[in-house]
């Protein structure tokens, strides 16, 4: 086959992917390479046929095996034998290949020259033990692959590239996934990690264009899922634990999870939240964890002298870290200085202390909860603020139930007024404390033709005396609105009022009242009709 036929820099790129996999330190991997060179010098390669990227050949050994090649990702290359991979006749394959375009002294050479760096620092470190063969397949064997599929949509711009990153993209390398079941669900959580950073780093540079509200609505949609996706193979892998051998792969996902939190500015929440969970279920070695926590203090440091991005982004993670050690009074300390809304990014640890049933340490926390919870009130939009505090709400009610600390949810319900109503009113009411009921009530200055009738019913058979209050209120109310509508509806409370003080044995005092009342409204016609018609008069 004529040499002008192979691409010679995609041949050396293949030949540094090998000589990055393949040690001449290892006697497994030496017999791959004499065994592969041996079929190759006998003449065994034949068929040689090019298609883009792919060699496919034919290899004549003591059964016939059929080699795809692929020169830009030698990972991705397969053979019909059934030999660990990468087997001999994928090595004939490269050689007969190689030799096109260059002299084959100069492969060994820088073969036997440059060892597996990369193999001799895991083995270093601990992640590969003796006898202990690691995965086929890297960190940056996946981060190379992704790059290059993205690489054929970096011309598309606005929504168009959100959309071809999801639905041509990402189901493209879903299907590169690693034939090691083990390793699956490692591979799409770092897939889906990286299109949400690629995603997030596009935003942050189209953030001043014209059709960016649009563009970024679009990718919450697609970011959000990209976050379920992650979430459930990190649940995959709590259950089914990844195999040693994919140790030296969750180290050098490090660098790149990391990148979550400085590819722009778009989307911070989620970026720190499936940093969080990465570090806390995958890379929670406590080696890791210091020497990340160490690289980020540095970052923060460079970041606050050039006047950086990304300081906040540096912070949340530490403090992350912190949490995890249970160095609570520096993100405290933090949270009391700070005036910045940050209760979202508080929401994890919350649901840890509760999962953790680590009650003492809870209550710590609340004071700052509940002033971050006040802080986000006064910049979110309604909607947002309301459902926060009620996913809030929901948390301390997990606590009360758990802990039994009553005093603790209620004052957090006061707290929170008046976007805690709803769970207050709910709590009070089941718990039969009737007279907070009516206090809130009045506090809140909440209508009673907002209180369903049968409510009404029960708290006036159970607890008569604590409606006097609030119809007393409401009556007024109704008369002072001065239509002959709000007149019928005072007529229907005063009967109701009547009720409750013939219940409490109080007549005397209704007596009273409705004298006065009938006195001072003698003028208001519409509203004598109306009690006359109620048969009050």
């Amino acid at each position: 086959m004529p040499s002008h036929i192979f691409d010679k820099q995609l041949v050396l790129h293949c030949s540094e992917q090998v000589i990055n996999m393949l040690s001449p330190e290892t006697e497994e991997h030496r017999e791959w390479i004499k065994k592969g060179f041996l079929l190759y010098r006998q003449g065994n390669v034949f068929n040689v046929k090019q298609e883009g990227i792919f060699i496919s050949a034919a290899v004549e050994d003591v059964e016939r095996a059929y080699v795809k090649l692929d020169l830009e990702y030698f990972q991705l290359s397969s053979c019909s034998c059934s030999n660990e991979f990468p087997c001999r006749h994928l090595i004939a394959v490269f050689l007969y290949i190689y030799a096109f375009t260059d002299d084959l002294g100069n492969f060994f050479s820088k073969w036997k020259e440059n060892p597996n760096k990369k193999l001799a620092m895991w083995k270093e470190e601990g992640l590969i033990q003796k006898g202990m063969k690691p995965s086929e397949q890297s960190a940056e064997d996946w981060a190379e692959l992704f790059k290059a599929e993205l690489d054929n949509v970096e011309t598309l711009f606005g929504t168009q590239r959100i959309y071809a990153i999801w639905y041509k993209v990402y189901p493209l390398l879903k299907k590169k996934e690693p034939e090691n079941r083990e390793l699956k669900p490692l591979y799409h959580i770092m897939l889906a990690s990286s299109l949400l950073v690629e995603i997030c780093r596009f935003c942050h540079q189209n953030e001043t264009n014209t059709n960016s509200p649009a563009l970024f609505q679009y990718a919450a949609q697609v970011i959000e899922e990209l976050q379920l996706e992650i979430i459930e193979h990190v649940k995959q892998i709590k259950t089914t634990p990844l195999p040693f051998s994919a140790d030296p792969i969750l180290h050098d996902m490090r660098d790149h999870i990391r990148e979550l939190l400085f590819c722009g500015k778009a989307f911070l929440y989620e970026r720190v939240v499936i940093y969080r969970i990465i570090w806390e279920y995958l890379l929670n070695r406590k080696k890791w964890m210091e020497e990340e926590r160490t690289i980020l203090e540095h970052q923060k440091d460079d970041e606050m002298k050039k006047g950086g991005l990304f300081i906040l982004e540096c912070e949340l993670a530490i403090f992350h870290f912190d949490f995890l050690d249970k160095n609570d009074d520096h993100i405290i300390h933090y949270l009391h200085e700070t005036d910045l809304p940050l209760l979202p990014f508080l929401f994890d640890w919350i649901i840890s202390m509760n999962k953790r049933k680590e009650f003492k340490r809870f209550r710590k926390w609340v004071p700052v909860i509940l002033d971050q919870a006040n802080l986000y009130i006064q910049v979110e939009y309604f909607y947002d603020r309301q459902e926060t505090i009620y996913y809030l709400l929901n948390e301390f009610e997990h606590y009360r139930a758990q802990a039994g600390d009553d005093e603790t949810f209620e004052h957090a319900c006061r707290k929170l007024l008046p976007y805690s109503y709803a769970v207050y009113h709910e709590y009070l009411i089941e718990r039969g404390l009737f007279h907070t009921w009516a206090e809130l009530q009045l506090s809140i200055g909440f209508s009673l033709d907002d209180v369903e009738s049968r409510l009404l019913t029960v708290i006036e058979k159970k607890a008569p005396g604590v409606l006097l209050p609030l119809l007393h209120q409401e009556i007024a109310g109704k008369i002072a609105a001065k239509n002959r509508s709000s007149y019928k509806d005072a007529v229907k409370y005063l009967k109701r009022l009547k009720r409750v003080y013939k219940k409490t044995g109080d007549m005397d005092t209704w007596e009273h009242y409705f004298q006065h009342i009938t006195s001072e409204y003698k003028r208001l016609r519409a509203f004598q009709e109306e009690l006359v018609k109620g048969k009050l008069m």
